[in-house]
């Protein structure tokens, strides 16, 4: 099998480009030039450089190989940072994956159409869903990025209605932990923020709320895992969807803890006021287990918390 994986070398790519290869795939990696100074790809993957946005460059690569799947994970992912460039996020997040369809949709007759695995997000769903959702929960965005995730969830669903396309969207709760030497190191989320805390030797931490929200939080080897599976069994004119949790919440005080725990320090706490976030957000993750076989391994909050401390960069 031989997998193109978009945003390859970024935190969740390099999983599953190590999970991929470790269960014997060919994996070629499409990264935009910006992403040169990640970590190294897995041993055994392939890295080409392009971006989403050049549709003669994606058509060059096609070209080139024959892919069996597409697993697209890039795009721009910053909730907050969308509000100050909408247009980008459109642009890439929506006008990327629409070239990526154009390209595979225009193989010649004699070459095979890949399927296509896509990531979206936990986002979609919104703060007006409390408890554990389930995929026919309607959308409700409350961000340019979220919207942008909707939009390309529908591009899919309505290009595989045509018949010429099998596809797979996975809702991606909060991910975390490390594999292979690399773990997420955005201080925009809540664990690489106090991993970065505890690394600068820092005792201050930021706790927006009460601390009493719940949320889902996934290793990055179950979604990794969640990925290869969701490959199999992809046909024409199908493309379901699946939320891709550890189907557990955690309060957020309780990830404070934990950090604590894990690094044996302890942090001055302050609190900020939230607005706008569900008091309870989990997923239903029964379709994936019932129709995937999937369900998490790895996802329980220490080891999660564990897994990225042991991989952070420059840890004392």
């Amino acid at each position: 099998m031989h997998a193109l994986v978009t945003g390859g070398l970024g935190y969740i790519g390099h999983a599953v480009t190590h999970d991929l290869t470790m269960a014997g795939w060919d994996v070629t990696i499409l990264s935009s030039r910006q992403a040169t100074g990640s970590a190294p790809p897995p041993h055994g993957a392939t890295v080409v450089y392009g971006d989403l946005l050049e549709r003669d460059r994606l058509t060059q690569i096609f070209a080139e190989n024959d892919f069996d799947t597409v697993i697209h994970l890039a795009g721009l992912a910053r909730a907050r940072e969308s509000f100050e460039m909408p247009l980008a996020y459109f642009d890439v997040n929506v006008g990327g994956t629409a070239n990526l369809l154009r390209v595979m949709d225009a193989l010649p007759d004699d070459r095979r159409m890949p399927t296509l695995v896509y990531t979206s997000t936990t986002l979609v769903y919104g703060s007006r869903v409390v408890g554990a959702v389930d995929e026919n929960a309607d959308p409700s965005p409350e961000s340019p990025y979220a919207d942008s995730k909707v939009a390309a969830e529908r591009l899919i669903l309505a290009h595989a209605t045509t018949g010429r396309l099998g596809a797979v969207i996975l809702r991606v709760f909060n991910v975390g932990g490390g594999i292979d030497g690399v773990c997420d190191t955005d201080p925009t989320r809540i664990i690489p923020a106090l991993l970065r805390v505890a690394a600068d030797d820092s005792k201050s931490a930021t706790l927006v709320g009460n601390g009493t929200a719940m949320r889902d939080f996934v290793h990055v080897g179950d979604v990794a895992r969640a990925i290869r599976m969701a490959t199999v069994g992809v046909r024409r004119g199908a493309c379901p969807i699946y939320n891709i949790g550890s189907g557990v919440g955690s309060r957020i005080i309780d990830v404070f803890t934990c950090v604590e725990e894990v690094v044996g320090r302890e942090f001055d706490i302050g609190h900020t006021p939230q607005e706008g976030a569900p008091g309870r957000l989990i997923a239903d993750i029964s379709y994936a287990d019932r129709q995937l076989g999937w369900v998490p391994e790895q996802s329980d909050l220490r080891t999660i918390i564990s897994d990225a401390w042991k991989f952070w960069p420059g840890r004392n």
